[in-house]
């Protein structure tokens, strides 16, 4: 995954230049949900403090945050770019899992299994 991959929010965030603290307050701010007052304690600094940078954030977007919309945006747009960074964003995308035609639901009871097992499986499938 690209930066140019990243909802547009988010690329204009990284692009402003702003320091890793405002991020991260960013992020902290989404995963209380917005709400300032846990947001502060969890990252113990005055709400004061918390309001300037959310500031800072707003600034920079030129945007809302109380958009919902913006909000669901940054959280899940910021989330994959730490991925991306990390080296995890080979794991995103199709996943091919090879199935047991044996054992289509995986329950761990397939061809291999004896018979009172596949008796055991059948009952509760069926």
């Amino acid at each position: 995954m690209a930066v140019d991959d990243l909802p547009r929010s988010v690329r204009r965030l990284l692009a402003a230049g702003l320091s890793q603290e405002i991020v991260t307050t960013l992020q902290a701010y989404l995963d209380c949900g917005g709400d300032a007052q846990r947001t502060a304690r969890t990252l113990n600094i005055h709400r004061s403090t918390l309001y300037y940078r959310l500031g800072r954030i707003r600034s920079a977007l030129d945007a809302d945050l109380g958009d919902g919309r913006l909000r669901t945006e940054l959280h899940v747009g910021l989330r994959l770019h730490d991925m991306r960074k990390a080296g995890s964003a080979s794991t995103i995308g199709p996943v091919s899992i090879p199935l047991d035609p044996a054992d289509p639901f995986g329950s761990g009871v397939g061809a291999q299994a004896s018979p009172g097992a596949r008796e055991e499986r059948d009952r509760t499938i069926g």
